[in-house]
């Protein structure tokens, strides 16, 4: 299942074009279009609304699942190019220390960039993050229902220090609908991944090598086995790993260390 979650009719049109999606016509909270296991869901402007409509989503449609997720939309940078595509590497609500730090299991052509969230249009850029108002609460909200490696952000570059953010919803969508070769690439290669990691299994053996390392509590075992399910597409047998965790004692240690591998892995994509 893959679900797109944008804030704008017009950002979401690319998508239900390139899709063929359908409006789901009885009465919902938010508009919601659908292809069979594909949807589209708009959420309406701001943190808030994103939060809301990601939960609403899941809830109507991901339970027992742990769906791909992208949120799309536009965003804004001090010099980059209008039209440039960004996947985010990490984001951020500013005012805030927490990073999340999504997990990319495929290779790219867009650039990966960070991502601050604001509460509000801001027009003060510099050179080190895109803007939006978005990403951090939807990352946030997505990674309750499936894992990091399986909840993106894609933000188009509408505004920059030369060019201020536009109100045209036409030329929104012709934006975002110049990068969907790019998007569209991104997102079947991750399809594949995911149903590939969805049939992978874990062996109860290779699962309890990496248990007799610590007391781990139940939240714990449930994050080691997600951990390691998305390391199994990098060394099948997990023994580069469980000899890199052997002398950790506390199962903390042993989740940092994996996590850290699979953050290291997605850079080197």
């Amino acid at each position: 299942m893959l679900i797109w979650m944008c804030a704008l009719h017009c950002e979401a049109k690319p998508i239900i074009d390139r899709y063929h999606l359908k409006k789901i016509t009885q009465s919902n909270i938010f508009d919601c279009y659908q292809n069979n296991a594909i949807f589209c869901v708009v959420s309406g402007m701001g943190a808030i609304n994103m939060a809301a409509a990601t939960a609403w989503c899941a809830a109507q449609f991901a339970q027992n699942t742990s769906p791909v997720w992208i949120n799309l939309g536009i965003a804004g940078h001090l010099d980059l190019d209008i039209g440039t595509t960004i996947l985010a590497s990490q984001v951020r609500q500013v005012g805030q220390n927490n990073r999340i730090y999504p997990i990319t299991l495929t290779r790219t052509t867009m650039t990966r960039m960070p991502i601050e969230s604001q509460q509000a249009e801001n027009v003060e850029y510099d050179d080190k993050s895109i803007y939006d108002l978005e990403a951090f609460a939807f990352v946030k909200t997505a990674s309750r229902f499936s894992p990091l490696e399986w909840c993106h952000c894609i933000k188009v570059i509408s505004d920059n220090s030369s060019t201020p953010p536009t109100r045209d919803k036409a030329r929104i969508s012709e934006l975002i609908t110049r990068s969907m070769p790019a998007i569209d690439a991104f997102a079947q290669a991750l399809l594949e991944i995911h149903t590939d990691h969805m049939q992978r299994t874990l062996t109860a053996h290779q699962l309890h090598r990496f248990l007799d390392l610590a007391h781990f509590s139940q939240t714990q075992r449930v994050q080691l086995k997600k951990s390691l399910l998305a390391l199994l597409a990098y060394d099948p047998s997990l023994d580069t790993y469980h000899q890199s965790v052997s002398d950790f004692k506390q199962a903390h240690q042993i989740l940092g260390s994996l996590e850290r591998d699979l953050h290291r892995l997605s850079e080197q994509l």
